[in-house]
């Protein structure tokens, strides 16, 4: 019994040694093992700041800790897989692969993600990065673009696009992410394809536009629309004459003459439909380079909608500024009656006459502007035949007090335009005896305009300088006095004119007693 207890202790303690002898490692194995444990602890470590964000990922990293998991697993392959260390650490090396894996998918480029050699991958990306900034570059042309899309940048995208699809050739064509530059590659080929079409549909209009644009510069009447255009327009610039702040209205207006405001306000209705209608015909031509007809066009443009505002203005006002001025009038002429002012009337700048001009030039600007619509000419026209019938009390003073206009020309043709005066005027009033000729003004006053013609329909130059000169026409003891002008007309060698003002009624004002010419 004693002997059986023994043989059977001695067998245990075989076993107990036999299975320490299969957990323990060699010396060399056991190194093997530490170097593989340090290598995971410090794997870990590193994973979990990429992880956490601590640190920055990158491909190279990801592939560098996959090579140091791959280098721990070679080595681990030379120990007893069944031993109980180095399968934990199998294990935890399975778990880093697995980890690793997790920052590729979140993290890595598209090639990590691609599954393909380190080589294959960096082509990938490489390829991916082209893509990704043509597709940038092509956004930046086009009509949405900071760029212009031509035929040049075209064949530059066209010849990229080509090259990146010979770098995708050298993939693996059955790999999923090459799969998905390919249909990248595609939408961008397709997407220069309609950029192409537009462009050429683009050069066709633009060709087409440059046809009609030639073909409006070759109309035989160019010439002439560009300088009814330009006259238009030069008119159209004056606009601030039809104002009630202009200066023209705090000055006396000449009674008998129309001003240039009167002018302009007179061809305003057609300048309006004159411009329109060649801003229609010459529509094509505000594509193209900026000449001087199309400059024209884009000045007539903004100066037409500033006039008709302006015109708008001062018609939809000019009744209350009549009203105002005309109540002006009646209470300067009632004191001038009642104080005997006869020079209140006599004075073409006294208040009195100022006021009186200012409703006389309101009512033909509204007349104008308006074509007619709104007229408040009639009501002028009374109030000067209330001012006459007031100046009728005062005649006797009125012309008694008279003089004529000094003589202020000084020209060395003087003595000439005098004798074309008197020779005129005996032509036409062969009758009268002319007194004197008197030149007020100190020089002739040149105008360039271009006017319409209201009997002809057209537009007509007019250069010509004016001096207004005073013609005195013997009647009894007295001299009427009558304002004339003797024009030089530039466009006719120089021609001499002469034109004159005779009213039905002769006012106070126009007669002096002809002793009193000195």
């Amino acid at each position: 019994m004693k002997a059986s207890v023994w043989i059977v202790a001695w067998a245990a303690l075989i076993a107990s040694a036999s299975m320490t002898q299969a957990q323990d490692l060699d010396t060399k194995a056991e190194r093997a093992l530490e170097r593989a444990l340090k290598t995971a602890d410090k794997l870990e470590a590193d994973v979990s700041l990429y992880e956490g964000e601590e640190r920055s990922y990158s491909d190279s990293v990801g592939e560098r800790a996959l090579d140091k998991v791959e280098g721990a697993a070679k080595k681990l392959a030379e120990l007893p897989a069944d031993h109980p260390r180095v399968a934990a650490l199998l294990e935890r090396l399975d778990s880093l692969r697995a980890r690793l894996a997790r920052l590729v998918d979140e993290k890595g480029s598209l090639g990590a993600r691609s599954g393909l050699d380190s080589k294959a991958a960096g082509k990938l990306n490489h390829l991916a990065t082209t893509l990704e900034n043509l597709e940038t570059e092509l956004g930046h042309h086009g009509p949405d673009g900071k760029y212009a899309f031509n035929d040049r940048n075209r064949e530059r995208f066209e010849g990229k696009l080509v090259d990146a699809g010979k770098k995708l050739a050298e993939l693996p064509a059955e790999n999923p992410t090459v799969g998905l530059l390919r249909t990248h590659l595609e939408r961008l080929e397709a997407q220069l394809a309609a950029m192409g079409s537009n462009l050429e549909e683009a050069q066709a209009k633009a060709a087409a536009a440059a046809a009609e644009r030639a073909r409006l510069e070759a109309l035989p009447e160019f010439e002439r629309d560009a300088e009814r255009l330009g006259a238009v327009v030069g008119q159209l610039k004056k606009r601030g004459m039809i104002s009630f702040d202009a200066p023209y209205l705090r000055r006396n207006l000449r009674t008998l003459s129309l001003t240039e405001a009167e002018e302009l306000a007179a061809s305003w209705p057609e300048n309006r439909r004159t411009f329109a209608a060649l801003a229609e015909k010459y529509a094509a031509l505000r594509g193209g380079r900026p000449t001087s007809m199309v400059l024209l066009l884009i000045d007539g443009e903004f100066f037409c909608a500033e006039f008709a505002a302006a015109a708008e203005a001062f018609v939809g006002g000019a009744p209350a500024k009549v009203a105002e001025f005309s109540e002006q009038v009646r209470r300067l002429t009632a004191a001038a009656v009642a104080e005997q002012r006869h020079g209140d009337f006599v004075d073409l700048g006294s208040e009195l006459n100022t006021a009186l001009g200012q409703v006389r030039h309101i009512a033909h600007l509204a007349r104008a502007l308006s074509e007619g619509s709104t007229d408040l000419t009639p009501a002028a026209a009374a109030l000067q035949g209330e001012v006459d019938r007031a100046m009728d009390g005062l005649a006797g003073a009125i012309v008694a007090a008279n003089r004529a206009p000094a003589d202020v020309y000084a020209g060395a043709d003087k003595g000439a335009l005098e004798a074309f005066a008197r020779e005129t005027w005996a032509k036409h009033f062969a009758a009268e005896r002319v007194l004197a000729v008197r030149f007020p003004e100190d020089a002739f006053r040149r105008t360039v305009a271009w006017r319409w013609d209201t009997i002809r329909k057209e537009y007509y130059k007019v250069d010509h300088s004016e001096l207004w000169i005073t013609v005195a026409v013997e009647s009894g003891e007295e001299a009427i006095l009558y304002r004339c002008v003797i024009r030089k007309m530039h466009l006719e060698q120089d021609r001499l004119t002469f034109a004159w003002d005779r009213p039905e009624r002769v006012a106070p004002t126009q007669r002096m007693l002809a002793k009193n010419l000195d």
